[in-house]
């Protein structure tokens, strides 16, 4: 265990001192731990050990929290089915929908094979970026896009995707409560929260789906995506994923 500095001040009592990981600072409140621990240096010594149990504990309870903070893969992949749904949602109320409907109808299947191959790693690179990238550089533009390689990203993404098309396909059936995703990543809880007062999200699937049933029927949600390239030969899925819904 790492010991505190002793600092012998000039008013005549040690004082202990221990820096804070930069990282962790903003959590913590300041940037160092400093406190007096009397003039008699055995005792200061010996207070100054004492005070190490309780700053360590408060520097690992600070680091629970920032990695709590930190989005996941699941996180990411909650947050875009939820806005997956909330495009269709817009495309369903919005003017053209029937057209809309119809074009989604066809080009679905193509897009959901081509998915299929992005989650299994069969296609990745261009044609990847292409299919899933613009959830990929949403998350991104947001800060909710989790720490690891993007092609792992890409394929996560993917997967989600396919829950979300099977979503809409459920809701083009006309049934009024579609079936809950499969994928993983979201129906895994997130991590709980670290303190009382960090409560209050949402963590499971039927969190999500309960809070998004409430919005639709309130306001409609705005969002905007960045289109992305499509590969050709996929001049219905252009359509599709091109589009760009105003608020």
């Amino acid at each position: 265990m790492r010991k505190p500095a002793l600092w012998n001040k000039r008013r005549g009592y040690f004082e202990a001192r221990r820096g804070i990981p930069e990282e962790l600072r903003a959590i913590i409140g300041r940037n160092e731990f400093r406190e007096n621990v009397g003039a008699n240096k055995r005792e200061a010594e010996r207070r100054a050990l004492a005070l190490q149990n309780r700053w360590q504990a408060e520097l690992d309870e600070a680091g629970e929290k920032l990695d709590a903070s930190k989005p996941t893969l699941s996180t990411a992949a909650k947050h875009h089915y939820r806005q997956e749904l909330a495009f269709d949602d817009h495309d369903r109320m919005g003017p053209g929908r029937k057209a809309v409907a119809d074009l989604n109808a066809l080009s679905r299947p193509v897009y959901a094979s081509r998915l299929r191959l992005v989650a299994s790693g069969a296609i990745i690179g261009e044609e990847a970026e292409a299919l899933i990238g613009y959830a990929a550089d949403a998350l991104e533009a947001k800060g909710l896009a989790p720490d690891v390689p993007r092609p792992e990203l890409l394929k996560a993404l993917a997967g989600v995707q396919l829950d979300a098309l099977t979503t809409a396909e459920a809701r083009d059936k006309g049934m009024i409560a579609p079936p809950e995703p499969t994928n993983p990543l979201l129906t895994a809880p997130d991590p709980e929260p670290t303190t009382p007062a960090e409560q209050g999200t949402g963590t499971t699937l039927g969190d999500i789906l309960t809070a998004f049933h409430k919005e639709r029927g309130a306001t409609l949600i705005a969002v905007t995506r960045s289109p992305p390239l499509i590969p050709a030969g996929f001049p219905v899925l252009a359509r599709q994923k091109r589009r760009l819904i105003r608020k």
